[in-house]
């Protein structure tokens, strides 16, 4: 169990004892001092932010467990039934989603007209197995944002994988990139074609050369929705790039 679970779990126990055992010889003040501190460690309890499945099962039990205690108590009851309320049913999902394996970077898109079904881009399986590639993935919708990126891409752009979902290519690769590399590469995709190019960087610490191919990603029926880049690491290989270009430096990520 993490360190700050533990802490608040023993913490809002310590008051309820505390309330329990001594309430009779407190003075009002003091008692509701104690429920003060004890509400205040409830709410931390609720919030606290984990994407770890024990820890999201933890909430959810204590969220129950506090709802049956106070049942003889409709007035207090009540009050924290619609305080949790939205919690609780955020963390059941999360706890499914961790249940079944889900990725927070597992997309869909629109397919067809406007208003109907999506399209599932990535399942976890799929999330799985880009991962475990040394190339760089990366999946982009019309509108060139990411709807995924596997770990390699991510670490060499420096941030989270989960990040890179809904951001603008741009703000992720430069505008000089974008316009010169990224946008015409994804539009020929778009447009149906199987796109290759070489490309070197330069910037933090070395260059590095990357053969990429851009693959249009299509509905069920045969619309292109997205498209994927995968790039390889070529510069062992002395291959000459198409173009070199200087690594931006991230400071905006808000997309």
């Amino acid at each position: 169990m993490p360190n700050e679970l533990r802490r608040l779990l023993n913490s809002h126990e310590f008051f309820q004892q505390a309330i329990r055992d001594y309430r009779s010889a407190m003075s009002r003040e003091h008692l509701e001092g104690l429920q003060s501190d004890r509400d205040r460690v409830f709410d931390e309890l609720v919030n606290l932010k984990s994407s770890q499945p024990n820890v999201t099962l933890a909430q959810i039990n204590f969220l129950l467990l506090r709802l049956v205690e106070l049942a003889p108590d409709q007035k207090e009851a009540e009050r924290l039934r619609k305080s949790c309320s939205a919690k609780a049913q955020t963390l059941a999902k999360i706890a499914m989603e961790a249940a079944t394996g889900s990725d927070r970077r597992v997309a869909s898109v629109q397919c067809g007209v406007a208003g109907g079904p999506t399209q599932p881009i990535v399942t976890p399986g799929d999330a799985r197995l880009l991962d475990s590639m040394s190339d760089r993935a990366a999946i982009c919708d019309r509108e060139f944002r990411y709807l995924f990126t596997n770990k390699a891409n991510a670490a060499f752009h420096g941030m989270p994988a989960d990040e890179f979902i809904g951001r603008s290519a741009v703000s992720v690769v430069g505008k000089k990139v974008f316009e010169n590399v990224t946008k015409p590469v994804f539009s020929r995709c778009f447009a149906g074609e199987t796109v290759s190019v070489t490309v070197g960087f330069q910037g933090r610490g070395k260059s590095v050369t990357y053969a990429a191919r851009c693959e249009p990603i299509r509905d069920e029926n045969g619309a292109v929705v997205a498209g994927m880049l995968i790039s390889r690491d070529v510069s062992e290989l002395s291959v000459e790039p198409e173009s070199v270009w200087r690594l931006p430096k991230l400071t905006n990520k808000n997309g």
